[in-house]
């Protein structure tokens, strides 16, 4: 075995080294959900997914600390816990941090992603799951929301590990970072599944399951896209 020489060094003492202050990128619960908002339980129940901040995207000089998107998407969960639909995702609520801010939110989570069912060469019910999307699609859009990324990554298949359900694939639509109010303006896109639109609007999301389908049938080939 070929022993390397590992440096010693402080990586503190790097020229480069960017201290995040975290207590300044976590933002309290709004107030107008302060007496309302779901907390999700503690500790977090088996079989969840937590959606925290990035820091890799801190920038000193940004427009908005780390957790507004956060707060933005538990807005968006807040709201729909009136209006749920089987087909998108379990919101469990937020998860506080010791001073009360919001440090994630948390989800059921949901293991098969479509781009690896179709890669995988799985086998599903592609009707099925395609309704079941269509139908959380068409639930937002009724409360004025638009996902505006419908891709290969956001639409999961989930099937009832104990089978009380249903013994086939369920579609389920998750992701709601990007959703917003129609009419609104957007920045963010996935390539191939987008068409291209600055603005939020259902055709965002009605081409996007129009190229989830067309993903499908051609096994995953995204045609014209390197």
């Amino acid at each position: 075995m070929i022993k390397l020489d590992t440096p010693d060094f402080d990586v503190n003492s790097l020229p480069n080294t960017l201290r995040i202050p975290i207590e300044t990128q976590l933002l309290p619960v709004p107030e107008d959900l302060a007496l309302s908002a779901l907390v999700a339980p503690d500790p977090v129940p088996p079989g969840s997914h937590v959606k925290r901040i990035n820091l890799l995207r801190y920038r000193a000089d940004s427009r908005e600390p780390l957790g507004a998107p956060l707060i933005r998407e538990m807005r968006i969960y807040e709201g729909l816990r009136a209006h749920p639909h089987p087909n998108l995702c379990e919101y469990r609520g937020y998860i506080p941090n010791t001073n009360g801010r919001v440090a994630g939110l948390c989800f059921k989570e949901y293991t098969v992603p479509l781009y690896r069912a179709v890669w995988t060469k799985m086998l599903f019910d592609v009707d099925k799951a395609m309704s079941d999307w269509r139908s959380a699609v068409l639930h937002l859009h009724q409360h004025g929301w638009i996902h505006n990324d419908i891709s290969s990554g956001n639409l999961m298949l989930y099937k009832d590990p104990e089978g009380l359900t249903s013994n086939s694939f369920t579609g389920i639509v998750v992701d709601l970072g990007e959703c917003t109010k129609k009419g609104q303006t957007i920045e963010a896109e996935t390539l191939w599944f987008s068409r291209g639109s600055k603005i939020a609007e259902e055709e965002n999301d009605l081409y996007g399951l129009k190229q989830v389908e067309k993903f499908i049938q051609d096994g995953g080939r995204m045609e014209g896209f390197n």
